[in-house]
């Protein structure tokens, strides 16, 4: 059953991802507002989860997911609660600059 509620919101978090296919493509355009100099910095709380060499981070309290683009740095901390710090590439790609578990 438990499993069932994961293998969900992994397929929750790829339609989200599937949402904004001109941000992950790199097609996007300077009228989209997705351009490089648009990223963010951005921490994040919530669980890393991994799907063959994907790795996503589900936002605590928030139907939010982000696309993990440092796996060196998240493999560490798969199914933990945990803190990233990293930089926003587009809406939903987290480039990971640093992981703290919380406890």
């Amino acid at each position: 059953m438990g499993r069932d509620r994961e293998y969900i919101g992994l397929a929750s978090i790829l339609l989200q991802l599937v949402a904004a296919p001109t941000a992950l493509s790199g097609l996007g355009s300077q009228k989209d507002g997705l351009s490089t100099a648009c990223v963010s910095r951005k921490v994040v709380v919530g669980k890393i989860m991994q799907s063959h060499d994907w790795f996503f981070l589900v936002e605590e309290g928030r139907r939010e997911a982000y696309m993990l683009t440092s796996s060196r740095l998240v493999q560490a901390f798969i199914g933990k609660k945990v803190r990233v710090f990293g930089t926003l590439e587009s809406p939903h790609v987290l480039a990971v600059e640093r992981v703290l578990e919380i406890l």
